[in-house]
C-alpha cells in the first residue's frame, strides 16, 4: 500500500470490501530503498520522497521500476480506502530491517552511528528525527483529497512501530519509556485519532505456566517488551498483540491451544485497565501441518466470545503488477506462507463470516452450527514412531452441546485399541497418541492410512 502501482492497491481494497473487512493496517514508512520494492521515503534524516537523482525517468507510474514516493502512494491508499468506507491503521516505523526499519544497518543505525537497532530508543537525535518524521506524515496534506492526515476520518489510528522490542533491557522499561514519550507526541499532533504501539504483546509474568510449558520466552521478558506496562500509558488508546506460535517455536500440537490462551490472557489484561484490545496480526501458514481452517475458527471464536475489539489476519493480498510484467501469474506471491486471498476458499469464506460477525454481531449459518475439526494431521505426511492426533469441535449457538466421546478411525474402520481420544480441559482439545512401531504388524512400514475422528454427541 506504500510502494505499489494503483491497481495493486485498489485490488486489495476491493477484496477487503468484498470480504466485509472494515479496517486495514498498512505501513506508513519506507526509509530508503528496500529489496525489489523500489520505493523511496526518508533517504536520510529530514530528506523525504524520491531522491533528486532518480526523479528523471521515462518510465510511467504503472511500470516496473518507476521511482515511487511512499507518501504519494499512501495518499492514494487513504483516498481509495475513503471511497470504500474502510478505516486504516498506519504504522510509522518498523523494528525489522524490511523497508528500512531500525534493524536495518543502512537506515537509522547508519544515520546516527548506532551500535545496534535497539540503541534507537535512547539516542536523543534518533528520537528527534523520529518525531520529525511523525510530524511530517501526520500533518501531511493528502495530494488526492486535500485533507491533512490528522483531520482525515479514514485514518482510525497511528501506530508507533511494527513489533518493537528491546532485548537489551528485559525489564521492558526502556521501551515503555520510549512509547510514553512518543505516544504523547502523536496525540498532540492527532488528538482526534487513536494511537497504539503495534507490539506483539509479549508479557512479563515469569510465574505463569503456558499451555504444555511452551513459549515461556513470550512471558518472561526475553523480548524486552511488557504488554501490561504499555497499555497503562495514558496516551496509548488501545492495546495490540500478534499471534504466530508456528514461528515462535511452539510445538506443533500445542499451537492452537497455546494461541487460545494467548488471546485470553491479552483480553483479560486489557479489561483490567478498561482499554480495547486488537489481535492485529495472526497466522498459521498454509504450508504448515495443522488444520488452518480449524485454527482460525478456534482463535476467532474465543476472541469474539471474550469481547475482543478486533481481529486482523495477516496478510490480505491480491494482484502483482510487477510479477505479471515479468511473465508471472499476476498474483501476489505467498512469500511467508500466510497469504489470504479473496478466492472463496474455505479459509477465505470463514474470515469473511468473522468479518461480518465482528462488524455487525450477526452470525452466518456456518458459525451458528457446530463445527468439527481433525486438527492434526491435517495433510498427508510421513509418520515414524509416536504421533499425537488431535481433534476439536466448536459448538456454535448451542452452548450445551457436549461430546460423549471421540474415537479414532483408520480407513473407515475403528482404529486399534485404545482408540478413544482423551479430552484435555485446559486446551479444550481431544488427543490420542498412535505408535506406528507398536502397530507395525497391522500397519507395516509404507502403509497409507486415512485418519478420521468420530464424535458422539
Amino acid at each position: 500500500m506504500h510502494y505499489s502501482p494503483d491497481k495493486m492497491i485498489t485490488d486489495v481494497l476491493d477484496d477487503a470490501q468484498a470480504m466485509g473487512v472494515s479496517v486495514l493496517r498498512c505501513w506508513g514508512f519506507q526509509f530508503g530503498v528496500n529489496k525489489e520494492h523500489n520505493s523511496y521515503g526518508m533517504t536520510e534524516p529530514g530528506k523525504y520522497g524520491v531522491p533528486d537523482s532518480l526523479k528523471s525517468t521515462k518510465k510511467k507510474p504503472d511500470e516496473f521500476g518507476y521511482p515511487r514516493d511512499t507518501f504519494e502512494r499512501l495518499d492514494f491508499t487513504i483516498a481509495e480506502a475513503k471511497k470504500r468506507n474502510i478505516k486504516l491503521i498506519i504504522a510509522m516505523n518498523n523494528y525489522w530491517s524490511d523497508f528500512g526499519g531500525i534493524e536495518n544497518a543502512s537506515s537509522w543505525q547508519k544515520w546516527f552511528n548506532l551500535k545496534d537497532g535497539e540503541e534507537f530508543y535512547k539516542n536523543a537525535k534518533c528520537k528527534a528525527a523520529y518525531k520529525e518524521f511523525c510530524k511530517y506524515l501526520i500533518t501531511r496534506k493528502n495530494s488526492f483529497t486535500g485533507i491533512c492526515n490528522n483531520e482525515e476520518s479514514t485514518i482510525m489510528a497511528w501506530e508507533l512501530m511494527n513489533e518493537p522490542r528491546n532485548r537489551s533491557d528485559v525489564s521492558g522499561r526502556t521501551l515503555t519509556s520510549w512509547v510514553k514519550e512518543m505516544s504523547a507526541y502523536v496525540k498532540e499532533l492527532a488528538p482526534q485519532q487513536l494511537c497504539a504501539v503495534g507490539d506483539e504483546g509479549y508479557m512479563i509474568d515469569k510465574k505463569f505456566e503456558p499451555v504444555d510449558g511452551e513459549g515461556k520466552h513470550c512471558y518472561n521478558g526475553f523480548e524486552g517488551s511488557d504488554f501490561d506496562s504499555l497499555i497503562k500509558i495514558k496516551t496509548v488508546d488501545f492495546a495490540t498483540f500478534h499471534l504466530y506460535p508456528e514461528t515462535w517455536g511452539i510445538a506443533e500440537n500445542s499451537q492452537e491451544a497455546w494461541g487460545e490462551e494467548w488471546i485470553s490472557k491479552h483480553i483479560d489484561s486489557a479489561k483490567k485497565v478498561n482499554k480495547p484490545v486488537i489481535m492485529e496480526e495472526y497466522g498459521t501458514s498454509a504450508n504448515g501441518k495443522l488444520n488452518r481452517l480449524g485454527v482460525y475458527d478456534a482463535w476467532n471464536s474465543i476472541a469474539y466470545e471474550k469481547g475482543i475489539a478486533g481481529s486482523m489476519f495477516w496478510i490480505l493480498t491480491s494482484s502483482n503488477t510487477y510479477e505479471k510484467a515479468e511473465g508471472g501469474d499476476g498474483i501476489y506471491d505467498d512469500y511467508d506462507g500466510f497469504r489470504i486471498r479473496n478466492d472463496k476458499s474455505s479459509v477465505s469464506n470463514l474470515l469473511q463470516d468473522y468479518a461480518t460477525l465482528f462488524a455487525t454481531g450477526k452470525k452466518s449459518e456456518t458459525l451458528s452450527q457446530p463445527r468439527f475439526y481433525l486438527m492434526s494431521p491435517a495433510k498427508n505426511q510421513e509418520i515414524k514412531g509416536v504421533y499425537e492426533i488431535t481433534a476439536k469441535y466448536l459448538c456454535g449457538d448451542d452452548k450445551t452441546l457436549k461430546a460423549k466421546r471421540a474415537e479414532l478411525y483408520f480407513d473407515g474402520q475403528p482404529a486399534p485399541s485404545p482408540r478413544t481420544l482423551n479430552y484435555n480441559v485446559k486446551t479444550n482439545t481431544y488427543r490420542i497418541k498412535f505408535d506406528t512401531l507398536a502397530n507395525a504388524k497391522t500397519y507395516p512400514d509404507g502403509s497409507k492410512i486415512n485418519v478420521k475422528v468420530v464424535f458422539t454427541m
